[in-house]
C-alpha cells in the first residue's frame, strides 16, 4: 500500500508516516525526527492488533530529557553505544566528545541524530518504502568529518521490516575529515502490546532464543563501558547470557545478572567479526535472535549484516511516570517494560585497537548495514 503522512506537531514541522504491507498485517509509523519508530502494528493470536513498541503520542513528550525520552524507536548515531570518557584518537589526532551519561559520551550525544530533523522522501515506484536523509557537518557533537546518511524502511508482505543504512564522508578529503560510524535502532518492544493487563506492561513473560553464532558477548566494566575482551556466554554469570539453540525465559535470566540487574551488553556473533570491515559487508543470513511472548503470540525475529547485537532489557527506565500511548490504553510502565536489541558494530570500538576497523570512515568508503526484523504470529 502507498506511504501516506500527516502532520505530527504543527509547529515544529514533523510529520509522521505510515507504511502498510498489502496484507494489512504489518504497518508501521515513522517521524522525520530522529527518523524515529513510533508505532509498529501487528496482530495477536487472537486477531487482535496490538502495538509492539513504546512511544509518545505527542512531539512534546518525544523532545523530553533523556530520562524521560530514552530514545524511544530513535535512530542513534553517529556511534551508537558508548564511548568511554567521550574520546578517542583518530590520525593521531585526540578527539573530545561531550560526555552526556555518567561521564561517558552516549548515543551520539546531546544532540545526536535522534534529536535531528531527517529529510523524508517518498518514491512512488516503491510504495513500501520510506526514504530517510541526513547531513551532519564537520563539528557536529565535536565529530570530525562532514557524514551523509541514508536510511531506507520496508516493509514486505510477509511481514518483515528491513532498514538499510548508509553513510559517507562528503566534501574536502583530508585525514581531518576522516569519522567514525556505528549507527543502529534504539526500538522498545513489547510483543505484549504494553497494554493495561499487568503481565502485558512487563518483558519478563517473553522467551529468548539466539543463534548458535551468538556464544560471546562483549565483556563490560560496571560502568557498562567494554574492556576490550570477549566472554563465553556459557561462563558468564553462570550460563545466565547462554540463549543458544532453545528458548528460555527472560524474567528467569534477568534474575541471574545482579550487579546490573539485567541486560546492556552486546552479544557477538562469531569472534571472527572482530575484523569486521567499516563497509559492512557481511552477510543477512539466519535469524540471530528470536523473541516472543506466550501472551499475545505475537514472535519477533531479527537477521543483520552487523557484527553484533546490544540486548538491552528497561532496567533503567523510569519506575514511575511513564505510560504508554493510546493506542497501548495509556497503561502505567516501568522497569522491564520493553526490550531493545540494536544492531551494530562492537561498543567503544574505536578505544580497542583489533575492532577500530569497524568504526573509522576514510574518504571513499561507505558505510553499510541491513536489519530486518520479521513478525510472525502462533496459536
Amino acid at each position: 500500500m502507498p506511504v501516506t503522512s500527516k502532520v505530527f506537531d504543527e509547529k515544529a514541522n514533523v510529520k509522521v508516516y505510515t507504511l502498510s504491507n498489502e496484507k494489512g498485517d504489518l504497518e508501521i509509523d515513522v517521524l522525520d525526527y530522529g527518523a524515529t519508530i513510533k508505532s509498529i502494528r501487528v496482530p495477536d493470536k487472537n486477531g487482535k492488533v496490538r502495538d509492539v513498541v513504546l512511544g509518545f503520542d505527542t512531539f512534546d513528550e518525544y523532545q523530553s530529557k533523556n530520562v524521560d525520552n530514552p530514545y524511544f524507536g530513535a535512530t542513534v548515531g553517529r556511534v551508537a553505544n558508548r564511548i568511554r570518557h567521550g574520546k578517542f584518537t583518530l590520525n593521531g589526532v585526540e578527539h573530545q566528545l561531550d560526555c552526556n551519561s555518567n561521564g561517558h559520551h552516549l548515543h551520539g550525544g546531546r544532540r545526536g541524530f535522534d534529536k535531528c530533523m531527517w529529510d523524508a522522501k517518498v518514491d512512488p515506484n516503491k510504495p513500501n518504502s520510506l526514504e530517510l536523509n541526513l547531513v551532519s557537518p564537520d563539528g557536529d557533537q565535536k565529530y570530525p568529518g562532514w557524514l551523509s546518511v541514508k536510511l531506507v524502511y520496508t516493509v514486505t508482505d510477509d511481514r518483515k521490516l528491513t532498514l538499510d543504512y548508509e553513510a559517507k564522508l562528503i566534501g574536502v578529503s583530508t585525514p581531518d575529515s576522516d569519522t567514525i560510524v556505528n549507527l543502529t535502532n534504539h526500538s522498545y518492544f513489547n510483543l505484549n502490546g504494553a497494554g493495561p493487563e499487568p503481565e502485558a506492561a512487563t518483558i519478563k513473560n517473553h522467551e529468548v532464543k539466539m543463534t548458535n553464532e551468538a556464544k560471546w558477548v562483549c565483556e563490560v566494566r560496571s560502568d557498562l563501558t567494554t574492556t576490550g575482551y570477549l566472554l563465553r556466554t556459557e561462563d558468564a554469570y553462570q550460563g545466565a547470557m547462554d540463549f543458544t539453540g532453545k528458548f528460555h525465559n527472560l524474567g528467569e535470566r534477568i534474575s541471574q545478572i545482579v550487579d546490573v540487574k539485567g541486560f546492556d551488553h552486546c552479544y557477538v556473533l562469531d569472534p571472527v567479526s572482530e575484523h569486521y570491515d567499516i563497509q559492512g559487508e557481511g552477510n543477512l543470513g539466519e535469524d540471530v535472535v528470536t523473541i516472543r511472548s506466550p501472551l499475545t503470540g505475537i514472535e519477533m525475529s531479527m537477521s543483520t549484516t552487523e557484527p553484533g547485537f546490544q540486548l538491552y532489557t528497561g532496567q533503567l527506565l523510569p519506575e514511575v511516570g511513564l505510560r504508554g500511548k493510546a493506542s497501548q490504553s495509556k497503561a502505567q510502565l516501568g522497569l522491564y517494560s520493553a526490550l531493545c536489541l540494536e544492531a551494530q558494530r562492537f561498543p567503544d570500538a574505536i578505544n580497542h585497537e583489533r575492532w577500530q576497523a569497524q568504526v573509522i570512515l576514510r574518504d571513499g568508503e561507505t558505510y553499510k548495514q541491513k536489519t530486518v526484523y520479521s513478525f510472525s504470529t502462533s496459536k
